[in-house]
């Protein structure tokens, strides 16, 4: 036998107008200075709009739309350093196998 339960109401909100439109986020999104649209037209064409970082102002252009910079971590450089470069990598790693292969053939 299996018995089934709802949790949560009967009819949540989310589920009881399940046709896209964009009337409803329209206002919101002019409001704060976006755009709404969609990415696939009726005609099946893809129209993906470039992403750009934006200070402030208006955040949607006909073919971009942006995003707000928060400038709450800013990257002022990035510099690397090889850990195990050339000749000395190799010989630390023909160590490392050297060691375990020599732990591992005392422990029989």
């Amino acid at each position: 036998m299996t018995t089934l339960a709802n949790v949560g109401p009967a009819n949540p909100r989310e589920f009881q107008d399940l046709v896209s439109t964009l009337e409803r986020m329209r206002p919101i999104a002019e409001a704060t200075g976006g755009s709404v649209r969609r990415l696939v037209e009726k005609d099946a064409t893809l129209s993906v709009p470039r992403v750009i970082a934006v200070g402030s102002g208006t955040f949607a252009g006909s073919d971009w739309i942006g995003v707000r910079q928060a400038s709450v971590a800013v990257v002022r450089g990035i510099s690397s350093l090889s850990l195990f470069a050339g000749m000395l990598g190799l010989a630390l790693l023909i160590g490392m196998l050297a060691a375990v292969w020599a732990r591992e053939g005392r422990r029989n």
